[in-house]
């Protein structure tokens, strides 16, 4: 059963084409992460996703209820959590989460009974009445999450959720929702972290607003392949020039030139004799995402 389906979506805003004809599925209890550059359109999707936006064209569907014509109906059955905190700082763990509770409907008694269930589950009982402005960022975060949580969602959506984070805190986060997922939740995130990112069923690649790629970690590692070649020259423009007339797939990272190869010991003596500039520095980089993702997005390029 399909917990998300997401038809011919685009999305423009301020006259930018932000989101480009869509189509995907996700299926109900599966963990799907979604990875991009800055700019792919992750938030606008995250935003769609929660009804905080109506697509320009294209529709999605939430466990059956259109985003557009019944978003009460599903705003019932998510939580979310966003980059930005939603917090009220003054306020202790407790007051934030019984205010919501109450928001959502729940009763005096089950709600507070909801609330003490959620910060034992989280080991943060004990933090139940210290304002929020004195808890730590790792500690904000996990209640943002318990907060989500609060109404039981069938579909938990992220957004970046452990920006800023340190490994130790991101890994309890990951933890608590993981789980959520074998409880039988639906999750949705988007994030910069690749280790985050596999630890998703399926992962998908945005580029320039369009699905570049949509598969299980394995299978996309599978896909990459071969090497990656990580360049240092003196001369950027002049380097790459030379590279992409020899044929040559290569995009600028930073300082660094990367291209893909299939045997990097014995590309790489001639492409230091080619070049018409010095090269400073030269690494050969094993199959990852980011050497999936390269090749990719230069595919996209107009």
């Amino acid at each position: 059963m399909e917990a998300i389906r997401i038809e011919a979506l685009s999305q423009q805003r301020c006259g930018r084409q932000v989101l480009s004809d869509l189509e995907l599925e996700v299926r109900s209890g599966e963990m799907f992460a979604q990875q991009g550059p800055n700019a792919a359109g992750k938030p606008t999707l995250l935003s769609l996703l929660s009804t905080l936006l109506r697509p320009s064209r294209g529709r999605i569907r939430l466990l059956g209820h259109d985003t557009v014509t019944a978003a009460t109906a599903v705003r019932r059955c998510i939580g979310v959590v966003f980059q930005g905190a939603a917090l009220k700082p003054r306020l202790s763990a407790w007051d934030n989460l019984c205010l919501i509770a109450r928001c959502y409907g729940l009763s005096t008694q089950r709600a507070q009974r909801r609330c003490m269930d959620l910060l034992v589950q989280s080991q943060m009982e004990d933090l139940a009445h210290v304002p929020v402005q004195r808890l730590s960022g790792g500690q904000q975060r996990r209640l943002e999450l318990l907060r989500a949580c609060l109404a039981e969602p069938r579909v938990l959506l992220l957004d970046e959720a452990t920006q800023g984070l340190d490994v130790l805190v991101r890994q309890a986060f990951w933890r608590d929702v993981r789980g959520l997922q074998q409880q039988g939740c639906t999750v949705f995130y988007a994030t910069h972290y690749l280790e985050e990112a596999m630890q998703a069923e399926r992962i998908g690649m945005l580029q320039a607003g369009r699905l570049i790629a949509s598969d299980s970690p394995q299978a996309l590692l599978s896909k990459a392949g071969g090497t990656q070649l990580s360049l240092e020259v003196e001369d950027i423009p002049l380097a790459m020039t030379c590279l992409q007339q020899q044929g040559h797939n290569v995009v600028q990272h930073g300082t660094r030139l990367l291209l893909s190869c299939s045997d990097s010991g014995t590309v790489l003596p001639g492409l230091i004799a080619s070049l018409p500039c010095a090269m400073r520095r030269a690494d050969v980089l094993p199959p990852s995402l980011e050497s999936l993702f390269v090749p990719a997005v230069q595919e996209c390029r107009p």
